[in-house]
């Protein structure tokens, strides 16, 4: 997936934390500038959940009442209609994905739905006309094999983008709980939420793991919310509510940075984790985002030089006047945008 121009559900998410690096020399907050796209933009809502780009450029934001395409000049709408069924299925944007075919696809609060550019509207899938149990898609995501993998609170989803069959792959909880992320391997999938550990289904038994309790995969975590994960270096890297944890590939914790390391005694929720170049950006729930130098050994302890945060404090230095941010993405022109609770800033 990529991006190029322009720039939610207001749950449980996230804040910053510091991150990791000795030899590096952290940049200078006057070095990063940012511009930002709101309601006075054409924006159809403050609230900026996600940031995708489709293969003609366009910049798509999902809100809290609209999904918005930014041409990097103005933004079109797009909005439910009571009376139009090739609309969007609802208002509230979870999820954007970009496929690898350049489709965009759009977890809704009522349904997953599929952009089609030639009549500018929107094929949905929703539970009544899948085997989808609800209708809120949280977290989406493309399969080692194609597939759109999509989840509701409480089950695990993949949908074929040739036939739209929906499948069932496996219930993942037995109340509603809150997906924030959907990560696929050849082997086995990993699904993070706001409140539940990172649950992992191995694809091969059908079996789903919780990674707080003993386990074949050798993988065990105890922080309860896991919003997104990289692989970086060979390394798994996951944003918590307790910092980053980089796992080895047979699980081992290599390092846990967590807050308190950089100076504050609280917990931390990182809400992504983005490389541009040869930096790493982490955004944070409650003070933007932290920016350093990557260095190949995933171990390194990491001090307070390795890395600069951009928030609110030197907003009026960098133009970033929002903390709460909820996603990263970076265009294709190398500008990183940030979805954020007061708009988009890139």
């Amino acid at each position: 997936m990529r991006s190029t121009l322009a720039c939610s559900v207001l749950i449980l998410w996230l804040q910053i934390i510091g991150t990791f690096f000795s030899d590096a020399t952290a940049i200078e907050v006057a070095d990063l500038q940012f511009t930002e796209l709101n309601k006075q933009d054409g924006l159809s809502n403050t609230v900026v959940l996600d940031v995708a780009e489709d293969n003609k450029g366009y910049i798509w934001l999902a809100t809290m009442n609209g999904l918005n395409r930014y041409s990097g000049y103005d933004i079109q709408q797009y909005h439910p209609s009571d009376i139009d069924p090739n609309a969007l299925p609802s208002g509230l944007i979870h999820k954007l994905l970009v496929d690898d075919n350049g489709d965009l696809w759009v977890g809704t609060h009522s349904g997953l739905a599929k952009y089609r550019p030639l009549t500018d509207d929107f094929e949905r899938f929703t539970k009544d006309n899948t085997v989808m149990k609800f209708d809120s898609v949280m977290a989406l995501a493309q399969g080692e094999s194609g597939e759109i993998l999509f989840t509701d609170p409480k089950y695990l989803y993949s949908l074929d983008p040739k036939t739209g069959v929906v499948k069932i792959v496996t219930q993942l909880y037995s109340t509603p709980v809150g997906t924030r992320v959907i990560f696929d391997e050849p082997n086995r999938t990993w699904v993070g939420s706001n409140q539940n550990f990172a649950l992992i289904y191995d694809k091969s038994s059908g079996t789903l793991y919780q990674s707080d309790q003993i386990n074949p995969l050798g993988i065990f975590l105890t922080d309860t919310t896991v919003n997104d994960i990289k692989i970086l270096d060979n390394h798994y890297w996951l944003a918590t509510d307790n910092g980053v944890i980089v796992l080895a590939a047979n699980g081992n914790v290599v390092n846990h940075i967590k807050f308190s390391e950089f100076g504050s005694d609280s917990h931390v929720l990182i809400t992504a984790i983005l490389t541009v170049g040869n930096r790493l950006w982490l955004s944070s729930k409650n003070d933007g985002v932290l920016i350093a130098d990557f260095i190949d050994n995933p171990s390194t302890q990491l001090d307070g030089s390795s890395f600069t945060r951009i928030n609110a404090d030197n907003g009026q230095l960098t133009g970033l006047t929002e903390d709460f941010i909820f996603s990263l993405h970076e265009d294709r022109s190398g500008s990183v945008w940030l979805a954020t609770s007061q708009g988009a800033f890139k």
